[in-house]
């Protein structure tokens, strides 16, 4: 089959040139269905990501992005993380008229209030930009350069104190990370 094919094309791309084992996919555009779910765990991915509108469309209903869940077709069993629409299309199409700092605090902003009341739980906010051709729009800030270090430099501070904001990768958030102090998070 042509996915199958693809994929194995992706994963020895993905290990020839960072030489490592790709974990997750992130299709283009978000576009996923259910056929491919089978080929993405026999080529050894753990974890996808998608758009929020597929996310809307999915069974059982109002599912929410702040989790990651179980997608099993066919005997196989692949995580998807789904990226919240308002920040990507914040992030694609209304920053790139922004100063760095500015859409940095708006994003950051944005974040913090998705952070759960209970310290104890917690909420994965997700943006998923998979497309380059964003990026050279952005009018005050080459290629969102200033705004990606910006929002990172705020990440590691924000770590540093009181860690209301914690990046992570999708692995490190589906299987925890004990060096780093990030608990693994049951998908759904």
């Amino acid at each position: 089959e042509d996915v199958d094919a693809q994929l194995q094309m992706t994963v020895s791309a993905y290990r020839n040139y960072l030489e490592a084992e790709p974990n997750g996919y992130v299709p283009p555009h978000g576009a996923i269905s259910e056929d491919v779910i089978p080929y993405l765990k026999k080529n050894g991915f753990t974890w996808f990501t998608s758009s929020e509108e597929v996310l809307a469309k999915s069974r059982p209903m109002a599912m929410s992005t702040a989790e990651p869940y179980n997608v099993t077709v066919d005997g196989a069993t692949v995580s998807g993380v789904f990226s919240d629409q308002f920040l990507r299309h914040r992030t694609a199409y209304l920053y790139r008229s922004y100063y760095a700092a500015n859409s940095t605090d708006d994003f950051i902003k944005y974040v913090l209030e998705k952070a759960p009341k209970n310290k104890k739980e917690s909420a994965l906010v997700t943006v998923v930009i998979d497309a380059d051709e964003h990026w050279m729009y952005y009018e005050r800030d080459i290629d969102g350069k200033g705004f990606l270090n910006s929002v990172y430099r705020k990440l590691d501070k924000m770590f540093d104190g009181n860690r209301a904001i914690l990046a992570v990768t999708m692995s490190e958030y589906i299987d925890g990370n004990r060096n780093r102090g990030i608990p693994a998070h049951k998908t759904k």
